[in-house]
């Protein structure tokens, strides 16, 4: 919509000095100009790269009452350090609790619609184009006692690959599970999440994660 204003202004502008009116000529292309610099500076830059997230959920019971959640990621800082950065929680029913990171320390942690989201500060900055492994832990309590449930991934930065892993208790094995990607206002997009033979574990691949996209996994008890 920006783009479009700028552009309108643009030609408003060459009307005006075509139909020799130089003064609102002017003052639509220092218009025109002025949005330009909204839009340029309105696109978010990314200020980190991720090559790839592991995440891997452990659930500890047949109820489904506690699951441990290990992520583990590469990040390269893009063009300045990277002195602090948000991490988003699966989102699932349930709660989130126990949260532990390295490298960095948790300063603060908020609530933000259905996300629950810890603001993780480094100290000192990661450096500007330097590769960095770090890991995320915590718990999710009563997070997956129905007998259908879900968790779901949003991508919050560009990623080269997403690995997704569920663990299931030895005392209960889901009995289907399902995967999809849902992207704006786009028909849900079907993906292929592979359960092990003895419903032991389920797998889940994705490569170029987009950021804002929406990765699902269901599955049914």
């Amino acid at each position: 919509m920006r783009l479009v204003l700028a552009i309108l202004l643009g030609l408003s502008a060459a009307v005006c000095f075509a139909f020799r009116n130089p003064v609102a000529g002017a003052i639509a292309a220092a218009m025109a100009t002025v949005v330009v610099i909204w839009v340029v500076l309105g696109r978010k830059q990314p200020v980190l790269k991720v090559t790839r997230t592991e995440i891997t959920l452990a659930i500890a019971d047949a109820e489904g009452r506690e699951t441990s959640v290990a992520k583990v990621q590469e990040i390269t800082p893009v063009g300045k350090p990277l002195v602090d950065i948000r991490d988003r929680s699966l989102f699932t029913k349930g709660r989130v609790d126990d949260i532990e990171v390295l490298p960095g320390v948790v300063a603060e942690r908020m609530a933000l619609g259905k996300y629950n989201i810890a603001k993780v500060v480094f100290e000192p900055p990661l450096e500007a184009g330097k590769t960095t492994t770090r890991r995320v832990t915590y718990k999710i309590y009563d997070g997956f006692i129905e007998d259908d449930v879900s968790l779901m991934f949003v991508g919050d930065y560009p990623t080269d690959r997403l690995s997704l892993r569920v663990d299931f208790p030895a005392a209960r094995r889901p009995r289907r599970i399902r995967a999809f990607v849902r992207e704006g206002k786009k028909p849900d997009r079907p993906a292929d999440a592979t359960l092990s033979p003895d419903g032991g574990h389920a797998t889940w691949t994705v490569a170029d994660v987009k950021v804002g996209v929406q990765y699902h996994f269901e599955w049914t008890w």
